[in-house]
């Protein structure tokens, strides 16, 4: 079934903790070009930070899309990384809080390429 899902494509796993355990291993054993997902568990008070989120989730997908491979994935993880600090000073208390939990998650985000990758 795995092989099924997984051969030749990429799997972005958006959702919390999918790279803890051996799903990542799994897919790219059936065959998973490229599999992302994250050990963290993102959190947030915010309307704010739910947009970016969603925003960030958006950036991958097109990542996907458009072929970008593991440096997309890269560059719109460092693209957020950047709007985070940018962010910041003008955030209330609570969006802060939220910004903080969203670049600890970005940080524990697993981008693994399959054995026919470079």
């Amino acid at each position: 079934l795995l092989e099924a899902i997984a051969s030749d494509r990429v799997v972005y796993l958006c959702s919390c903790t999918t790279m803890d355990g051996a799903l990542g291993d799994r897919l790219l054993d059936a065959g998973a070009r490229l599999v992302a997902g994250f050990t963290g568990e993102p959190t947030w008070g915010s309307d704010g930070c739910r947009r970016m989120w969603a925003d960030f989730d958006r950036e991958v997908v097109l990542g996907v899309v458009y072929r970008r491979g593991a440096d997309g994935l890269r560059a719109a993880r460092k693209q957020f990384f950047d709007r985070i600090k940018q962010t910041f000073p003008y955030a209330d208390e609570t969006f802060q809080g939220d910004l903080v939990n969203m670049q600890g998650v970005l940080q524990t985000m697993v981008i693994r390429e399959g054995r026919s990758q470079s």
